[in-house]
């Protein structure tokens, strides 16, 4: 029996039941709030590092703007730790908030490594959180555009 014969074959008040549970459901799912985890928008241009010196090099931020509001997939370099370009994001590179690595030169206790496959987040023009697989929540402040950095093994 088909959906539709199934519900024809329904007492009118047992359809009214049936008709208004769906409706509800409807609304819940529609105000949740539960947003979708968007793609990041292409890069504006090429990353091209500028050699600084022996292990040292020179980047410029290549991420487009995004959505204030609107998560996003983002899969951090964590092996050395957080440096100045692993969040390349909104037009700007990120500063942690806190720890930056275990002081050894590896990622926090927690992260992936060499990777953590999170989400970021625009909160207010100068604030995102990146939020990892695992559910640790990082906050970031707007850094520069550009920044300098040494080489990790």
């Amino acid at each position: 029996m088909d959906r539709r014969a199934a519900l024809v074959a329904l007492t009118p008040a047992a359809r009214v039941v049936v008709l208004l549970t769906l409706s509800l459901l409807v609304l819940v799912d529609c105000s949740s709030g539960i947003r979708p985890i968007a793609s990041l928008p292409a890069p504006i241009r090429e990353q091209v590092p500028v050699v600084i010196g022996p292990g040292e090099f020179r980047l410029q931020a290549v991420s487009a703007r995004v959505v204030r509001g609107q998560r996003y997939h983002y899969e951090a370099l964590t092996h050395c730790g957080f440096t100045a370009t692993t969040f390349d994001f909104d037009g700007s590179y990120w500063t942690v908030v806190g720890p930056t690595g275990d002081g050894q030169g590896n990622p926090l206790e927690g992260l992936g490594n060499p990777f953590d496959a999170g989400t970021i987040e625009l909160i207010t023009s100068d604030t995102a959180v990146f939020t990892s697989a695992a559910g640790m929540r990082i906050d970031l402040v707007r850094g520069p555009s550009e920044a300098q950095i040494f080489g990790c093994d």
